[in-house]
């Protein structure tokens, strides 16, 4: 199984050190999974590889770590197709996992592409974790974005 998290830690570890081995290998990480893990039609995360076959699994966690990993790789690259595919996940997110009337994130979806009710929508690595990292991580880097536009 592959861990969408691994993509931030590169881009993280550039962003402490500044050593452009780390940024080359956030760079090359990113590219790989947009490639090989990004749902074309849907556009979410896949995130696990069993024998070569990807295993369509579509849980909440991957599609936050994913939006913050690809905005991380956008900031450092200033690639356009990094921002695009946290945009793209966001989008899915939004059209598929957020509960519109009673609020939070569904689990994932079911094979028929419908949110899952079968699995709890708050647990200790859901609400607290993954997602509100998501949001706290791109609500500070947008108003850094903000003040540095400002400055110019």
């Amino acid at each position: 199984m592959l861990n969408a998290r691994i993509l931030w830690i590169f881009s993280r570890a550039y962003h402490l050190f500044g050593e452009e081995e780390y940024k080359a290998l956030a760079d090359r990480a990113q590219h790989y999974f947009i490639q090989h893990f990004i749902d074309k039609e849907m556009g979410y995360m896949n995130y696990e590889r069993v024998e070569g076959n990807l295993i369509r699994k579509i849980d909440w966690w991957p599609q936050a770590e994913s939006v913050v990993a690809f905005y991380n790789a956008w900031q450092i690259t200033q690639d356009e197709k990094y921002l695009t595919a946290a945009l793209q996940t966001w989008s899915f997110v939004k059209e598929n996992l957020i509960d519109d009337e009673h609020g939070g994130w569904y689990s994932g979806l079911d094979p028929d592409n419908k949110p899952s009710k079968r699995r709890a929508k708050a647990d200790l690595w859901k609400c607290p974790y993954h997602n509100s990292r998501m949001g706290f991580e791109l609500m500070v880097r947008s108003q850094q974005i903000q003040e540095n536009k400002q400055l110019e």
